[in-house]
């Protein structure tokens, strides 16, 4: 569950697991991650990371119009949008989070 209940605007309404189910789609939850990277580089303040949320939400609503996107189209769609903002650090750390949970998650297949 998001930490967050912000009301955001979006036509989402699902979206894909990597296990391949289908569930809500909650937006606080990318505030949430944005949030998080960046208090890991003070790039910019909380009302940018809400502009930045929408921005990210306007993009799959146009890219995923007919379809739920996977939870790596809303990360790969949320670090183009920070880098398109011009906000490089936050992006990193965004990845950086992304691959280090990446690396949990292969570790608990194996």
């Amino acid at each position: 569950m998001a930490e967050n209940n912000i009301a955001f605007i979006t036509k989402q309404t699902k979206i894909v697991k990597r296990s391949g189910e289908t569930v809500n789609f909650d937006a606080n939850k990318i505030y949430d991650a944005i949030t998080k990277a960046v208090a890991a580089t003070n790039e910019m303040s909380p009302s940018q990371v809400l502009t930045i949320t929408q921005f990210v939400l306007n993009k799959l609503d146009v890219e995923f119009a007919d379809c739920a996107p996977t939870v790596e189209q809303v990360q790969d769609t949320v670090i183009q949008t920070l880098m398109d903002s011009r906000a490089y650090k936050t992006a990193e750390a965004y990845i950086i989070y992304r691959q280090k949970h990446s690396e949990i998650r292969d570790a608990n297949i194996d």
